[in-house]
Formats: structure tokens, C-alpha cells, sequence
């Protein structure tokens, strides 16, 4: 099994995904699980409730039930790849969108795809075979590239999230950048960082239209960028993001056409359980929620023994941001 290479991950895929996120204004309602006991404490109790509470820093919080999710996925791999198990991609991009119809508010959780967790592992025949601490990318790749490696996936991201459950995802292949991009009819950006060495059209300062591939230089670029820093190129993937958002947004609430005709544009480069009727009338009925930013865990980068980066999150930065999104605190 390799390990993630920064020099060939394409991260860029964030902007394909999120950008379907404003047309994934869907999902099933999040579950808990199965019947569980009333339970207050620690992670494994938590695991074992049916009314889900936590008890931290003083305060007891409730498991909210009212709330919508999904797990988008951006893969290092083209649709037309061909996979086998375990050879199934890296999962670059990892965000949790999570829609609450209560506050008409939709929130995010951007993974670092370096972050190691808890990952399942698979054997040549497909069977789990157990758990390993691995970067969080590295779990689609014990899958096959389809429905097992999503799976595998949302399994990894639930775990890692203190398992709040995520039934629904959407894993979208890197080369959607542009054909998503053009759809909504480019997105126009500025500039910061001197990418003249990747066009000549992109130096500092400079408001730039970008389509086709073009897109995709913007947000996969990096050693030859600036610092040449992940974190530094995620920052120009967000500021990309609000930009290819905004417009997707005014594209559906202007026609609701434009879900379906997205959907059927996009699915050659995407596996997903939703429904696209579903899609549809949810993502319609969502369309003027407002979108907060989007919030990371708190954690350290260190180069690994492997020579292969690691992020390692505080796991009071994993708590309070799963509180903070999924539960509510309790009326005394």
C-alpha cells in the first residue's frame, strides 16, 4: 500500500466537489444508529446510546436528529482509470457538509487529507482484514475505486468524527474540475500568489476567468507556487470555492433544471447513492440556506518515518467541532 505523495496529490478536486455541494443539497436525515442506551461519558459509551449525550466541559450536549449530511469525496484518479481492489485512489479531498433545516444553515468540515485516523483494511479479495492508524486519504484506496472504496471512506470519516454517522456520499474523479467549471460558465478569481510559471495570464493581483482546464491548474498548483505549501495551496482552493459556489447557487435559484441537468453531466464522473429525483427536490428546497464557512481541526504537520506527510489533530479540536455541529446542549 503506498502512502500519499504531496508532490502528486491532486487536491485540486476540492473545488469540483464543493462545487457539487451546492448542487447536493441533499441527503437522508443523520442517524445515530442502531437502539442504543441512554449513556453520559466517555467515546466508548457514547458508541453505545440511543439518546446520544456527551458530557464536556460542564455542559451536557444531545445528539441532534433533525440534521442532513453527506460526505463529498474528490479522488486523485480520472473517471476513465481503471482499479482494482485495494488500487482505488487516494481521497484528496474529504469535506462534510452537513445541512440543518431547523436554522436554514448549512455547515462544513474540511478534512486534511494527511490527518491519520482509524482506517479499515482490506485484502485482495475484499475482505476487512482490520484497522490501521493511516492517513485518511489512503481509505478509499483499500476499496475498488467505486461504491466499496466510498464506503470505506464515509466508514473512516465517521469514525474519525467521534461516529456520528454519515450515510450518503458523493466521490467525484478529478477530471469533473473543468466540465463542472464550464457549466456554471467559468468562475472568475483573483489572483494572489505568482502563477505566471502555470499561465501567463495568472500574475499577482490579476482577476482571471477561468475554464476548462485552466480550473484545474488554479487549484491543483503547488510546488511551483509561492511557498509551494499545501496549507497555502488550500487557501486558494477556498477562495475558489466561495467564488464557483456563489455562482452554482445562482445557477439553481434561477432554474431548477439546472440540478437534474448537472446531475446527468456530472455522474460519468461520479459514484453516489443519492438518488438524483431525491437530489433534485431537496436540493431545490434548500437552495436559500445559507452556507457558513467552513471550520478545520486544530492539530500539528510532521513529516512521518516514512518520509510521507502526517496531520495529527487534537482530539479536543475533534470533540468540540462535532459538538458544536451535531449536538445541542441540554436544558437543565
Amino acid at each position: 500500500m503506498r502512502f500519499p505523495s504531496g508532490k502528486k496529490a491532486w487536491i485540486g478536486i476540492a473545488a469540483f466537489v464543493l462545487a457539487a455541494a451546492a448542487v447536493f443539497l441533499t441527503v437522508h436525515l443523520i442517524e445515530s444508529g442502531p437502539e442504543r442506551e441512554e449513556t453520559r461519558g466517555d467515546l466508548d459509551q457514547f458508541r453505545q446510546s440511543s439518546e446520544v449525550l456527551m458530557e464536556w466541559n460542564g455542559v451536557t450536549y444531545r445528539l441532534r436528529k433533525d440534521l442532513k449530511s453527506i460526505l463529498l469525496v474528490g479522488v486523485d484518479n480520472r473517471s476513465d482509470a481503471e482499479t482494482t481492489m485495494r488500487i482505488g485512489g487516494q481521497a484528496d479531498f474529504q469535506r462534510v457538509i452537513v445541512i440543518d433545516p431547523k436554522y436554514k444553515k448549512v455547515y462544513q468540515i474540511a478534512l486534511d487529507r494527511d490527518t491519520m485516523a482509524e482506517v479499515t483494511t482490506v485484502s485482495i479479495l475484499g475482505n476487512k482484514t482490520g484497522t490501521r492508524t493511516l492517513q485518511l486519504s489512503l481509505a478509499y484506496s483499500f476499496g475498488d475505486g467505486g461504491a466499496f472504496s466510498a464506503k470505506l471512506q464515509a466508514e473512516a470519516v465517521s469514525r474519525f468524527l467521534m461516529d456520528v454517522k454519515i450515510s450518503d456520499y458523493a466521490v467525484l474523479s478529478m477530471d469533473g474540475i473543468a466540465v463542472l467549471n464550464d457549466l456554471v460558465g467559468g468562475v472568475t478569481v483573483t489572483v494572489d500568489d505568482e502563477m505566471t510559471s502555470i499561465d501567463p495570464t495568472m500574475t499577482v493581483g490579476a482577476r482571471v476567468t477561468l475554464t476548462g482546464e485552466k480550473a484545474l491548474k488554479f487549484v491543483r498548483a503547488r510546488m511551483s507556487v509561492g511557498e509551494g505549501t499545501n496549507v497555502e495551496r488550500m487557501g486558494r482552493q477556498e477562495s475558489y470555492l466561495s467564488e464557483l459556489l456563489k455562482t452554482a447557487k445562482t445557477k439553481m435559484s434561477e432554474n431548477k433544471s439546472f440540478i437534474g441537468q448537472t446531475y446527468d453531466a456530472m455522474l460519468p464522473h461520479m459514484v453516489t447513492n443519492i438518488p438524483k429525483g431525491r437530489l433534485v427536490n431537496e436540493a431545490w428546497a434548500s437552495r436559500g440556506y445559507e452556507w457558513t464557512d467552513a471550520v478545520t481541526i486544530a492539530g500539528t504537520h510532521q513529516v512521518g518515518e516514512d518520509g510521507f506527510m502526517e496531520f495529527h489533530p487534537d482530539p479536543d479540536s475533534v470533540r468540540q467541532v462535532v459538538l458544536d455541529i451535531f449536538f445541542e446542549p441540554v436544558a437543565r
